[in-house]
């Protein structure tokens, strides 16, 4: 009985398989050690690796021909059963309708430093299709869930406002959405193919904003990259605080 009951305390936490996490491969399980029967606590970036793996589904290798977003894959190597990873959570803010031009967001920037105990130093947009869901590299499900969890030190620096656009919204079939999503597109002047297209603007001291732009695939923010980093994202860490100095 003695030896069930670890694993019987991992099952109901919902950690996963007893299988340690080594290798890149994007269906790995994260366990974290356990040393006594205490509370299981696993780190953003185990939580990024975890979530990404539950997401993942099985790997294949096989040409995907008439299945949508999947014809342009190399070798056409896809995870089918994969599914978009959502963003919800205490650190992103949902872009809307009413919040998602750069005036409306500096404006909330600006409402939320104000009620902040500690003030942020700018604001991440992103905008993503999940059209690469299935895709082995992910880079829209890394990049939602690096910046979701704050798996980095610099993102914590950051407001994120995040927009999920085009046909695999679960809102894209009202009109009024995809309307708006195509504003979105053509305000931002987003970038089909890269991954999620990431927007930094760092408030200057004379109250200007210093503003880059990126993506998902440039920062490194795919699936193997991180499993072989242990979900860390040196790029992306590098990325922003390179516009964080710029911006002094």
């Amino acid at each position: 009985m003695q030896k069930t009951i670890p694993f019987l305390i991992i099952s109901l936490l919902g950690v996963g398989p007893l299988r340690a996490a080594t290798g890149a491969h994007p269906g790995y399980k994260i366990v974290p050690d356990i040393g006594s029967f205490g509370p299981v606590v696993l780190s953003p970036r185990q939580l990024v690796l975890q979530e990404l793996s539950a997401h993942a589904g099985k790997r294949r290798n096989e040409r995907a021909r008439n299945k949508p977003y999947y014809h342009s894959y190399k070798n056409g190597n896809y995870l089918p059963d994969a599914r978009p990873v959502t963003y919800w959570g205490p650190h992103i803010i949902a872009m809307t309708p009413r919040l998602w031009t750069p005036r409306q967001i500096f404006k909330d920037f600006k409402r939320r430093n104000k009620l902040a105990e500690k003030p942020k130093k700018g604001v991440v947009i992103i905008l993503k299709t999940e059209f690469c869901h299935a895709n082995i590299y992910r880079p829209c499900a890394v990049t939602s869930l690096v910046f979701k969890h704050q798996s980095e030190e610099a993102v914590k620096e950051f407001y994120i406002y995040m927009a999920w656009i085009k046909d695999l919204s679960p809102n894209f079939p009202k009109r009024s959405v995809a309307k708006w999503h195509r504003r979105l597109d053509q305000t931002y002047g987003f970038r089909q193919g890269p991954g999620a297209n990431i927007f930094v603007r760092v408030q200057k001291k004379d109250k200007t904003w210093h503003a880059v732009r990126s993506h998902g695939v440039g920062l490194g923010l795919m699936a193997e990259p991180l499993w072989a980093n242990n979900g860390a994202a040196p790029k992306l860490q590098e990325f922003l605080s390179q516009a964080l100095a710029d911006a002094q």
